[in-house]
């Protein structure tokens, strides 16, 4: 019998993540979801594993590529994200680099990881963005350029 496929969904923990995760796991996928507080019994499935790391953070993110490099991936979702909406000035230098980095650098560099597996699979690379990624909002500068940025980074691989 061929192996089961896998699935990494970053932001598996709540909302579309979650969503994914579990609609993966109906399709019978192994998922591997990662988000800061997430647990395996979060989803009391057998084909669920959960890696906890704070995504935001380059020492976490680096440390969670480094345990995912050797793994066969089919379906790699960066789904993972946030949004602070003030005005720009408004937003501490800590909530820009934790914006940036989460929502467009972290996912550069799980595809940095994983491209080669999902390519050698036929596999597929989900970046969830924004209709924020096409328009200009008032107190959504630093959100629409991390998910503009995202939206360009996909089109440019494929």
């Amino acid at each position: 019998m061929p192996s089961r496929k896998t699935a990494i969904v970053t932001g598996a923990s709540s909302g579309i993540g979650k969503a994914i995760s579990l609609r993966l796991l109906s399709l019978n996928y192994k998922v591997i979801g990662i988000s800061r507080n997430i647990q395996s019994t979060d989803f009391k499935h057998e084909d669920f594993s959960a890696l906890q790391a704070d995504l935001s953070d380059e020492v976490s993110t680096l440390k969670i590529c480094e345990e995912l490099k050797r793994t066969s991936v089919h379906i790699l979702v960066n789904c993972a994200g946030f949004g602070r909406f003030e005005p720009h000035e408004e937003l501490s230098h800590k909530t820009i680099a934790q914006m940036v980095f989460l929502n467009l650098t972290t996912p550069m560099l799980l595809s940095n990881t994983l491209l080669r597996s999902l390519k050698s699979n036929d596999g597929y690379l989900i970046n969830i963005t924004s209709i924020e990624a096409l328009r200009a909002v008032k107190f959504a500068g630093v959100y629409s350029a991390t998910k503009a940025g995202l939206k360009a980074f996909g089109d440019s691989l494929f």
